[in-house]
């Protein structure tokens, strides 16, 4: 009866253990997703306020700059570095519509054949 007694003891104990870890991993698999989501909206907030800072940015230079190209060319560069910023900061979705605006744009160049 004794060894009866302690082997259902160790099985209990290994269960609990078993039950400990279980919700060890649970908590830290919470845990992780909550830092990617705050990550990822801290990413978000940069791109944005980068965004704002561009646009202040092109209002002043806009005004200064007296011909039509320097704007142009000007947003063809902010365009190029915004892509590579929204897909450094994992902006999926904002990498996916520049690169529809730039696929447009090449499509509508003429081309020398």
């Amino acid at each position: 009866m004794g060894t009866e007694e302690s082997e259902d003891t160790s099985q209990l104990a290994q269960l609990e253990q078993q039950d400990a870890e279980r919700a060890g991993d649970e908590i830290q698999n919470e845990l992780s997703q909550r830092v990617e989501a705050l990550e990822d909206a801290r990413n978000e907030e940069r791109f944005i306020f980068i965004m704002l800072i561009i646009i202040l940015l092109d209002v002043v230079f806009f005004t200064v700059i007296p011909t039509w190209t320097g704007p142009l060319g000007l947003i063809c560069i902010e365009i190029v570095v915004l892509f590579i910023l929204a897909k450094k900061m994992g902006m999926e979705d904002t990498c996916a519509l520049i690169d529809k605006l730039l696929n447009r744009v090449v499509e509508k160049m003429p081309r020398k054949e």
